[in-house]
């Protein structure tokens, strides 16, 4: 699968030594920086019946593939090109450096802490009263490692925007003015997840239960909670926003 740079980098994409080889290379010219990268040919290449080499001739046993890392060479010089001639701000060289350093460092505690019994990405799982890890649970990563924990047990996001916190989305003109909410039709207080009580939470106080052990019960009660907001009977335009917000295509959660 293609790797795409765009308003948010991903160190979880890359391999671990992608990530080294990134560290050491943004911000150079890509050109220059993809030079570094060691390619050996390969000895019996695959070929197809009239003898000619089929895909890619050469391996890197160094683990760095030039189409893996381009995208965020590209990506990382030309933000930083922009900032030097326009002034356009994003978090820098720096910032995205750190945060494939956090990835790479919670990559070793994971294997360490995997010889002392805990799961290989703790992350995958949320952890009861008890510290007992249930995979695939309400509020845990889905899919792939997104986040990892700190000391504390508070789960971070290894994900980083290149604009910042907010940076680089649209905001609405009443939005920016740093006066409170001006935004119209903004009546509609939204849909909360009681972890508490494991239910969700409709403004007008329906709700909807799941087991916390279970994602497809987790899954099912949002389901349940977005049939709700179609077919509720009263405050039916506030309804249909929340559905739009929380429920339809690219929007909810």
């Amino acid at each position: 699968m293609a790797i795409v740079v765009q308003d948010v980098f991903d160190p979880t994409l890359f391999s671990l030594q992608e990530c080294q080889f990134l560290i050491a290379h943004l911000g150079e010219p890509p050109f220059l920086a993809l030079k570094q990268i060691h390619a050996v040919p390969l000895a019996n290449p695959q070929r197809d019946r009239a003898g000619r080499v089929v895909g890619n001739p050469v391996e890197y046993p160094d683990g760095v593939i030039p189409a893996a890392v381009k995208p965020a060479l590209d990506r990382v010089y030309a933000l930083e090109e922009d900032r030097k001639h326009t002034g356009a701000e994003w978090v820098g060289i720096e910032a995205v450096k750190q945060a494939i350093q956090v990835y790479l460092d919670q990559q070793v505690k994971w294997e360490r802490d995997k010889r002392r019994g805990a799961p290989r990405f703790p992350s995958m799982s949320t952890f009861d009263a008890h510290n007992k890890p249930h995979r695939g649970a309400p509020g845990s990563d889905s899919g792939k490692v997104s986040t990892y924990f700190d000391e504390r047990g508070k789960r971070h996001s290894l994900l980083l925007n290149l604009y910042g916190v907010g940076g680089g989305a649209w905001v609405p003109e009443w939005a920016k003015t740093g006066k409170g909410t001006d935004a119209p039709d903004s009546t509609v207080t939204g849909l909360s997840l009681n972890e508490t009580a494991n239910r969700y939470e409709c403004f007008c106080g329906h709700t909807e239960h799941f087991k916390p052990e279970s994602r497809s019960s987790f899954n099912a009660a949002k389901a349940r909670m977005g049939k709700h907001a179609m077919r509720a009977k009263d405050r039916v335009d506030e309804h249909r926003e929340l559905y739009t917000l929380e429920f339809s295509s690219g929007t909810g959660n």
